[in-house]
């Protein structure tokens, strides 16, 4: 989170080609495994893939004012200032949520992120739960894998059905009215 705070207060300069920001795709399709039966597909698989890299590269290194319209970096900033507010209280009850051999695992950190993020926006943002559980499941499977972007959702479905939530939401409902 610090370092997101930092990317956006630095005043960056560069260029970055719109050309080649229209061409990001940020979904991307995980095939997944499959055999190549001659050496010029595996070639030109691996071009395909070297400039899809470079491309993620370039844009997720560029200053975020150059790639992202301000509404969305301020949604962000305010899912990173949530998160940050609530990350302990959250991080007690996400470990009873999530499985033990998340806590260990080689994307512990980037898994417990993103549910903890995930967790932040539905206790403290306006956005419902089934849209902030689809975000979190696309993190998943574009940052992690597939089987842990199921996880995800298990874990957040289980939060949207605990007593922590729906006290959470009783309090929201108490100060807007």
């Amino acid at each position: 989170m610090q370092v997101f705070r930092e990317r956006l207060s630095k005043q960056q300069t560069g260029y970055i080609d719109k050309g080649m920001l229209a061409n990001y795709r940020h979904n991307p399709d995980n095939e997944g495994s499959f055999i190549l039966e001659d050496v010029s597909t595996m070639k030109k698989l691996e071009a395909e893939q070297l400039k899809e890299s470079q491309l993620e590269a370039a844009v997720l290194s560029a200053p975020p004012m150059k790639v992202y319209s301000r509404p969305i970096l301020t949604m962000a900033q305010e899912i990173v200032k949530v998160t940050e507010g609530s990350w302990s209280e959250l991080h007690i009850v996400m470990s009873s949520l999530a499985p033990k051999a998340w806590k260990d695992g080689y994307s512990a950190a980037t898994q417990q992120c993103i549910l903890l993020m995930a967790m932040a926006e539905m206790t403290s943002c306006d956005t419902p739960p089934k849209v902030v559980i689809s975000e979190a499941v696309e993190l998943g499977k574009r940052f992690l894998d597939t089987r842990t972007a199921k996880i995800i959702n298990e874990c957040l479905g289980r939060f949207v059905r605990s007593e922590y939530f729906k006290q959470s939401q009783m309090k929201e409902d108490s100060v807007h009215e």
